[in-house]
C-alpha cells in the first residue's frame, strides 16, 4: 500500500510520468491504502504536498482514486460549481490544485514547518464548500470556512498531526475569508488581526485564493498599506522627555 502513494510522491518530487500500467494497478488497489497507518499516510502527503509539483500530487491522487480512500472530503470537491463570475478556472477541486501550484511558488523560503502547515491549509482551505452549497441568485457557500475548520480538524486529527499543528491548520482554514471586511475594520481591529501569529501565512492563502481565482489582489494591496503605517508608528513613539 505504501508503494502507490511514493509512487505518486516520486512523480511529484521527480516530475516522471507513472508507466501506463503501474497507474492503471494504482486505480485497481486503491481501496488497499485503508491498511496503511495514518501516521505513514502523513508522511508522504506532506512529501506531495512540500514537492515541486503539489497540485499534480492531489489530481494524480485524485485520478488513482487514492484520494477517495485518503481524504474523501476533499475528493468531494471535484466536480461541485463555483459562480464564473468569481471563479472562472472551474470547479472547487480545480480551484485547489490551482491554489496547491500557486502556494508553491510563495512558500519556498518558508521553513519546513511552516510549508506543510501553509500547504495543508491551501488543500483544505475549501473542504466545507460541497456540504454548504446552495442556490439563490447564484451558487453561494454560506459560512464555509466554519464548517471547512471543523472539517480539516477532523481530517488533521485523523492524520495524527499534533495539536500545535491541528490548532494552526484549524486557524487558517476558518479565517480565509476574512480579507473580505478589512476593508471595513477599524483601525485597531486592523492592528489585531495582523498582529495574530500566523497572519504571514494567511496572507499567502489569501494571495493564492486570488491567484487561481479573479486574480483581485487590491485586499492584499490594502493590507500591505496597513502594515506599512503600523511599522511607521512604531518608530513615531514619543519622546519620553
Amino acid at each position: 500500500a505504501l508503494r502507490m502513494l511514493r509512487a505518486v510522491r516520486f512523480s511529484c518530487q521527480l516530475g516522471f510520468e507513472i508507466e501506463p500500467r503501474t497507474f492503471e494497478a494504482l486505480g485497481e488497489c486503491s481501496s488497499l491504502i485503508a491498511k496503511l497507518s495514518r501516521e505513514r499516510v502523513r508522511d508522504e502527503i506532506r512529501l506531495i504536498l512540500l514537492s515541486r509539483q503539489p497540485g499534480r500530487g492531489i489530481r494524480l491522487l485524485a485520478e488513482t482514486s487514492l484520494l477517495r480512500f485518503i481524504f474523501p472530503d476533499v475528493d468531494r470537491m471535484r466536480g461541485v460549481p463555483q459562480p464564473e463570475r468569481f471563479h472562472p478556472e472551474g470547479d472547487v477541486f480545480e480551484h485547489t490544485v490551482k491554489c496547491l501550484e500557486y502556494g508553491s511558488e510563495l512558500c519556498v523560503d518558508m521553513e519546513d514547518e511552516d510549508r506543510w502547515i501553509l500547504m495543508m491549509a491551501v488543500l483544505l482551505h475549501d473542504v466545507g464548500k460541497p456540504v454548504t452549497m446552495t442556490v439563490s441568485d447564484r451558487i453561494r457557500f454560506n459560512r464555509h470556512e466554519k464548517v471547512g475548520a471543523d472539517i480539516a480538524e477532523s481530517i488533521c486529527r485523523g492524520l495524527k498531526m499534533s495539536r500545535r499543528e491541528i490548532q494552526r491548520v484549524r486557524y487558517l482554514v476558518s479565517r480565509h475569508m476574512i480579507f473580505k471586511d478589512v476593508r471595513r475594520m477599524r483601525w485597531s481591529k486592523l492592528k489585531r488581526l495582523v498582529a495574530e501569529p500566523d497572519f504571514h501565512l494567511l496572507e499567502v492563502i489569501h494571495r493564492v485564493d486570488r491567484l487561481a481565482s479573479d486574480g483581485d489582489l487590491e485586499d492584499v494591496e490594502f493590507i500591505e498599506e496597513v502594515k506599512k503605517k503600523i511599522r511607521e508608528e512604531g518608530t513615531k513613539q514619543k519622546r519620553l522627555v
